[in-house]
C-alpha cells in the first residue's frame, strides 16, 4: 500500500516538473541514503581494494608491454 501511495505521489510530481522540489528532493534522498545505507569500510575493504588496484595496474603493464612488442613487430614487417 505505502508502494503504492508513494508511486502516485512520484507520477504527480514528476508530471508537475517543479524544480525547487525537484532539488531538495535529491538533497533528502541523498542524505537519507548516506545515513540508512552507506556502511563504512573496515580494513578489510580497504586491503581488498588496495589488492585490486595492484592487480589492475599489473594487468594495464602487461598489456602497454604487449601493445609495443605488437608495434615493434609491426615496424619490422
Amino acid at each position: 500500500m505505502v508502494m503504492l501511495v508513494s508511486w502516485g505521489i512520484g507520477c504527480e510530481i514528476w508530471k508537475a516538473e517543479p524544480k525547487g522540489i525537484w532539488n531538495i528532493m535529491l538533497v533528502i534522498r541523498g542524505i537519507l541514503q548516506y545515513y540508512l545505507f552507506t556502511s563504512k569500510p573496515n580494513d578489510r575493504y580497504l586491503l581488498v581494494a588496495i589488492e585490486a588496484m595492484k592487480a589492475l595496474e599489473e594487468y594495464e603493464s602487461n598489456i602497454e608491454k604487449t601493445e609495443s612488442v605488437m608495434k615493434n613487430l609491426m615496424n619490422l614487417v
